[in-house]
């Protein structure tokens, strides 16, 4: 992983080295962010998304465990107490035994004030909500077999949670409150492992206000307006400390990943794809930063099939800085597939980033905000990438710029590819782009264009990188 921008010395070393001397594609109406009409999952979607996602994950190549694991695995261990039943046939006035079960979610997780094991039974339960501060783990786990369905989940205040085996068929979210005996109570130390997560027109999961240690990760989510989101601007406090990891977020009417106001992000082998408003009035990403966040982590994801872009890192809100982007293959873009505007401290290393219909990657002019005109940042670092197109616009800049190969396709001349640290190549070598697979063959050109700038340890799979540096996702 590349260094952080608080270490100087490497990162000097790195210009030392290797130093090289508005929105792309058709904007929506009126920049329209609209809410897509209700679009109701079908039996075969939710199947067809399932049968996706064990076979995304089924994958023996060995991957570095999410950096809060050893978290999850604590709350698990801690939450050895007693344990509290719900039925859709029990009662809240019960006991939460298992011979007197509660009848809601709400009722056990207000019971539960830390130690304790909830287990849902197969049925259906309406919205449950949470707001105790506690200081140790609850876990909330499913049945195992058969399938409890919860309609929604509000965490408000709520800390301390484990929730596994799940099925949410309307938003879950994470937001603070304030009493003036209490003052704000931040939500924090929620994670979410193994659920399945639906909602159409709405947010699936969204977490903002202060919150802390939010850890999403191995779940399904799907048919959703936005797979993961988190408002940002005006008077929202910041949080820090988030895991979003190796799930599945697919059928989206407007973003995968949307989020602004958050520090310490890691977005780490998830699949992303179908992203995709049939109304065209959304703009449309697979993962979007808006603002206020620094030390993001966006690695060894796979991003695929958005109307029109796969990344886009954009000060709409506020600063961006100190952003990694590593090992990650974006692919299928009805624009540019891939921009940072206007974030400083941003690092494209190993990535492949393919099929943007109006480009692959563009570094140009970020927003105005609050007390900051636009501005095009000068220290961004492109290393060993393969990329359909490279642009440095607006009087964005590089510091690195080293080890990428771009197409030689009369189509994309310059300024789009623009020469500086960049081989430009006939055909790259994919094993088989039409079908998804981006690896360089043995015998392709691109395999020995590589740079000993800076690589990475592994590749997307996880796999050791040995030998000469490989431009691109994949050893």
């Amino acid at each position: 992983m590349l260094p952080r921008r608080n270490d100087t010395s490497r990162l000097a070393a790195l210009v030392a080295i290797g130093a090289v001397a508005g929105l792309g594609g058709a904007a929506d109406p009126a920049g329209a962010r609209t809410t897509a009409a209700k679009r109701a999952p079908t039996a075969a979607t939710v199947k067809g998304v399932r049968s996706a996602h064990a076979h995304l994950h089924a994958s023996p190549a060995p991957r570095a465990a999410p950096r809060r694991a050893g978290l999850r695995a604590a709350a698990r261990v801690a939450a050895g107490g007693p344990t509290l039943y719900v039925a859709p046939d029990g009662s809240d006035t019960g006991t939460g035994e298992q011979s007197r079960p509660f009848a809601t979610l709400t009722k056990a997780l207000a019971k539960a004030a830390g130690g304790e094991t909830i287990v849902l039974a197969p049925g259906d339960y309406p919205a449950a909500k949470d707001g105790r501060a506690r200081s140790t783990w609850v876990s909330v786990v499913g049945p195992g077999s058969g399938r409890a369905s919860v309609d929604g989940l509000a965490i408000t205040g709520g800390r301390y949670l484990d929730i596994s085996g799940v099925t949410f068929t309307a938003g879950v979210g994470l937001r603070s409150y304030w009493t003036p005996q209490t003052g704000t109570v931040a939500p924090g130390h929620v994670h979410l492992f193994g659920n399945e997560f639906t909602n159409p027109g709405g947010t699936c999961v969204g977490a903002r206000d202060g919150a802390t240690d939010v850890v999403v990760s191995d779940n399904l989510i799907h048919d959703c307006q936005v797979g993961f989101g988190a408002g940002a601007g005006g008077a929202i406090v910041q949080s820090s400390g988030l895991e979003i990891s190796d799930n599945t977020i697919s059928d989206l009417t407007g973003d995968g990943i949307q989020f602004g106001q958050w520090d310490d992000v890691s977005i780490t082998g998830n699949v992303i794809d179908g992203i995709r408003d049939p109304a065209k009035t959304y703009h449309n990403d697979g993962i979007q930063l808006t603002g206020n966040s620094a030390g993001v982590t966006i690695a060894a994801n796979t991003i695929t099939d958005s109307r029109t872009q796969l990344l886009l890192i954009q000060d709409a809100m506020g600063p961006i800085d100190d952003v990694a982007v590593e090992n990650n293959v974006m692919a299928g873009a009805g624009a540019v597939a891939v921009q940072s505007l206007g974030a400083t401290g941003v690092r494209f290393v190993h990535n492949t980033i393919w099929g943007g219909k109006d480009g692959g990657l563009w570094l140009a002019k970020g927003m105005s905000y609050t007390g900051h005109a636009a501005s095009s940042a000068t220290d961004g670092v492109v290393v060993n990438n393969v990329l359909s197109t490279f642009a440095r616009r607006e009087g964005a800049a590089t510091s690195v710029a080293a080890g990428n190969v771009v197409p030689c396709a009369a189509k994309t001349p310059p300024p789009t590819n623009d020469g500086a640290g960049t081989t430009c190549v006939t055909d790259p070598g994919f094993a088989n782009a039409a079908a998804g697979n981006y690896r360089l063959t043995s015998s392709a050109v691109g395999r020995g264009l590589g740079s000993s700038v800076f690589t990475l340890p592994t590749d997307r799979d996880g796999d050791a990188r040995s030998g000469a540096p490989v431009p691109g996702a994949y050893r």
